[in-house]
């Protein structure tokens, strides 16, 4: 499973509404089965800061880092020509993250731990 920012901000942020989905779906999943992609770390991180601050922010780098559940993915050059290929071809208004994790479940077969309607249905039709 890939995690999307969207997973990542609802299970860690306790007061997003879709937090207690988020923890039921990660209950579920095995130990080490989490890829997380070293653009959604920055992205969720962003996130974090502005709404609840660098401290908080911080914490969320910090359990991803001890968590045996997840594992950090970091790109590779040829993995950002294929992003940035798959961008151009789509030219949908997503993230730069958003059309990684489409490349990485394309590549892997891995399926997106996502709660973003349109990025679970683009990770579909790939």
């Amino acid at each position: 499973m890939i995690a999307d920012s969207s997973f990542l901000i609802a299970l860690f942020h306790k007061d997003d509404e879709l937090h207690q989905k988020a923890a039921e779906i990660f209950a579920e999943l095995p130990e080490s089965s989490i890829i997380v992609p070293d653009r959604m770390l920055e992205e969720s991180f962003t996130v974090f800061s502005y709404k609840l601050g660098a401290e908080f922010a911080l914490a969320f780098l910090e359990k991803i880092r001890i968590n045996k559940s997840f594992v950090t993915y970091r790109i590779e050059e040829s993995e950002w020509d294929e992003t940035i290929k798959l961008a151009s071809s789509m030219r949908k208004k997503m993230s730069f993250a958003d059309y990684l994790a489409i490349c990485i479940s394309k590549k892997t077969g891995e399926e997106i731990l996502t709660f973003d309607r349109q990025i679970a249905s683009l990770a579909r039709q790939e």
